[in-house]
This record gives structure tokens, sequence and C-alpha cells, in this order.
């Protein structure tokens, strides 16, 4: 497949049952770099600084950086256009990531926009254990630590342990369910 397009962010080139292939179009091969070795290491510090430093570079000082709850992105502010695309090619390859689990995709490529190279992320080292449930911590419970069975069907990667723990984080869910649900539709996925 060509790869015409050089604007930046995330594009499905192709998948199939055990592999999936996408684009990243990002600023630099720093970026690109530093995107796939936080994704494939899954190395949440790293992350953080990775959202910290592109938050800081081209946010206004009153702003914060991206927050994430249980795996589903969910933005904290409204970054500026610079800075939102970076963070939104992180979101989307968050979104694809957790996506690949759920669907038993074992393997992501993802293609470097600018240079051409492929990097091969083997994804079943991070589908050992059950996706957990995605009930909310709060004031009088802990976050739920029964495997996920209930998954929703319109963004595909939040997951419930029964219909109980589902309506206690439905409201909270709405928001990360629309951006889930835009990335899926924007993905074609």
């Amino acid at each position: 497949e060509s790869m015409e397009s050089r604007a930046e962010g995330v594009r499905v080139l192709r998948k199939d049952k055990e592999n999936m292939w996408v684009q990243v179009n990002v600023p630099s091969a720093t970026t690109f770099d530093e995107l796939v070795m936080i994704m494939g290491q899954r190395d949440y510090a790293k992350l953080n600084d990775f959202k910290a430093k592109h938050s800081t570079q081209h946010r206004t000082p009153q702003s914060s950086p991206y927050a994430h709850s249980r795996g589903v992105p969910t933005p904290a502010s409204t970054p500026t256009q610079q800075s939102n695309s970076v963070l939104q090619t992180l979101q989307k390859l968050t979104y694809i990531m957790e996506f690949c689990r759920l669907q038993r995709i074992s393997m992501l490529h993802v293609v470097d926009g600018l240079r051409n190279n492929t990097v091969a992320l083997n994804l079943d080292r991070f589908s050992f254990s059950d996706k957990y449930c995605c009930r909310p911590k709060t004031d009088s419970s802990t976050l739920c630590p029964r495997p996920g069975l209930i998954s929703c069907a319109r963004c595909l990667i939040a997951t419930w342990c029964s219909e109980g723990c589902l309506l206690l984080s439905f409201d909270e869910h709405q928001f990360a369910c629309n951006l889930g649900f835009q990335y899926r539709t924007e993905l074609g996925l």
C-alpha cells in the first residue's frame, strides 16, 4: 500500500487476524522513536515524561497534560494545534494497542511516515493477563480487581466484570467512549 499521506497522525494501513500495520506521521524521527519505544516497553514513567514535554513545549502555562484512565485515553485540557497533533498520535496508538489486545492481534507493525521504516511490536507479552474491569476508584471503593467480561460495543476497548460495575462507571465512561468511538471511526476499525 502506498504511503502518500504525510499529514501528522496515525492511519491503519491493513490488518488481519494476527497483525495490524499502522503508519505514524510525526514532526521528527526522534519523536517517532520515542513513541515506539514508550509504546513497546509500556513504560508509564517515560510516557508521562513524553506527555509533559510535549504539553509544556506548546501549551500556555495554565494548561495541564493529558491523563489516562485504565488504558482509555482521556484529555484533561485543550492543547494547541501543534501539541495536539503529537498527543493525539500518542492517544491513537494507545487506543490501537488496547484494540489489538482485546481482538487478540499479536503483532503491531508501526511504519514511520518520514523514514518509511517499520518497527514490529510483539503484543503477546502484554496479553498474558486479562484486561481488568474499568470500574473507577471511588471514595468508598478501590479499582475492581476482576477481569473484564463485558466489552463496550461502541469504543471496543473498555471492559467490565459485571453489569453492576458497568452501571457504576457508565457516566464516567461516556467521555472516554466518545473519544474511543471517534478514533475507531477515524481509523476504520
